[in-house]
């Protein structure tokens, strides 16, 4: 089963993600949108105690006993929906003081992000049944729970985005003093660009066009650090798991692959593996030639952000593109890309 960061999720990071835009497959597909567990329809002020329980977009979620850093279990905590903006985006958000709120998914999702502030306390954490008690979230940065993978984008110590890759059926959260907001989860497995169409072994050069699930890719050219073009570069479709996926993947090798999606995207999420040389990444004509893609991490680039999980050379990893992109283009020297996928532009 393939999965979806992001994202990985996931319009999804920010309130400017504009919750619950449709995502645009191939014809074939049907139009889905992505859950946001938004909190919107919530009472302002209510609060929730242990054993309560609230319905939102896409689950249920229950009030649970909180455990504290000792593994003493709290049953007198209490959950407040605010708008203070405590979390880091806007409108109404969840506080969480010193219990958990357990989401059970009206269908599983591939992958997950959400905003949170952590003030204080150690912070609990379930993904499919895995549990784990945390001081803080940073320090799960690049761990795995319940199958699924963890990266967290710490902001400044306090503000965050916690980034969960792979299926999701349930999760619990909860902190001592902790606010959360904007959980979002993405599409069902499969509905990306995976490459699995395309004859495994194809080769293209620069200049040729391919497409797979409805998006056109053309070959383009790489430029080495120097600055120089490369030569002699192609793409090809191979299975052999180096961008830390399943199935097939696009192995890319000194030449960047520019992606047509159609129309304007507010979000872009893909695997990829990087094992040698220096990258290129193009979006909104706005193009950085780099030794690594962690070098390109929370920077704002043709006027989106870019978040990468690893990204240091010789690692497999995430990268997720927050705001409108035009044009996308990436590239490496021994690299591979799996499972693109993307929101329509549009509103909320």
């Amino acid at each position: 089963m393939k999965s979806l960061v992001r994202f990985v999720g996931l319009t999804i990071i920010l309130s400017i993600l504009m919750l619950g835009l449709p995502i645009t497959h191939a014809q074939d597909f049907p139009e889905i949108k992505p859950v946001c567990f938004e909190f919107e329809r919530l009472p302002l002020g209510m609060t929730y105690h242990v054993g309560d329980s609230f319905a939102v977009t896409g689950a249920t979620v229950e009030a649970q006993e909180f455990q504290w850093s000792d593994g003493t279990l709290f049953p007198d905590g209490e959950a407040t929906v605010e708008n203070g903006g405590m979390a880091g985006g806007n409108g109404y958000e969840i506080h969480t003081n010193n219990i958990n709120l357990q989401f059970k998914l009206d269908a599983p999702v591939d992958g997950l992000i959400l905003l949170y502030g952590a003030y204080g306390g150690n912070l609990n954490l379930e993904i499919n049944g895995d549990f784990i008690n945390t001081p803080d979230f940073p320090s799960l940065h690049g761990a795995s729970l319940g199958g699924v993978n963890i990266y967290v984008d710490d902001i400044n110590g306090t503000l965050g985005r916690l980034i969960l890759e792979g299926t999701i059926e349930y999760f619990r959260i909860g902190g001592q003093e902790f606010w959360f907001d904007d959980p979002c989860g993405g599409p069902p497995p499969g509905e990306c660009v995976n490459f699995e169409s395309l004859s495994l072994g194809s080769n293209f050069v620069v200049g040729d066009t391919f497409s797979d699930a409805g998006v056109n890719m053309t070959v383009v050219d790489f430029y080495w650090t120097g600055g120089g073009v490369a030569s002699g570069g192609f793409a090809e479709i191979g299975a052999s798991g180096a961008a830390g996926g399943s199935g097939q993947e696009l192995i890319v090798n000194n030449v960047s692959i520019a992606f047509d999606f159609g129309s304007p995207v507010s979000f872009v999420s893909l695997r990829f593996g990087e094992y040698g040389g220096n990258v290129n990444i193009e979006i909104n004509g706005d193009f950085r030639n780099e030794d690594d893609f962690a070098k390109i991490h929370n920077q704002v680039i043709g006027g989106v952000t870019v978040l990468v999980g690893n990204g240091f050379g010789n690692d497999t990893g995430m990268i997720v593109l927050v705001g409108v992109v035009n044009t996308f283009s990436i590239g490496g020297q021994e690299f591979f890309i799996d499972e693109v996928c993307y929101c329509a532009d549009g509103k909320r």
